[in-house]
């Protein structure tokens, strides 16, 4: 049970590290492809294609 706690930790202290890089602009995600909600099934079979170099982002319209 302990190792659970162990895992939550370290996925907390990774979250605050990718924040805190994203915030100072020293990590800069790379974005793929940006598709609106509604062609979420475009952009399911795109990464299925192995095609994506970077990040697929949603837009919520």
């Amino acid at each position: 049970m302990a190792e659970l706690w162990m895992v939550k930790d370290k996925v907390k202290a990774a979250v605050v590290f990718i924040n805190e890089g994203v915030t100072s602009g020293s990590v800069i995600p790379t974005i793929s492809k940006t598709l609106t909600l509604a062609r979420a099934s475009e952009v399911h079979r795109f990464m299925e294609e192995h095609r994506q170099v970077g990040k697929v982002v949603l837009e919520i319209d």
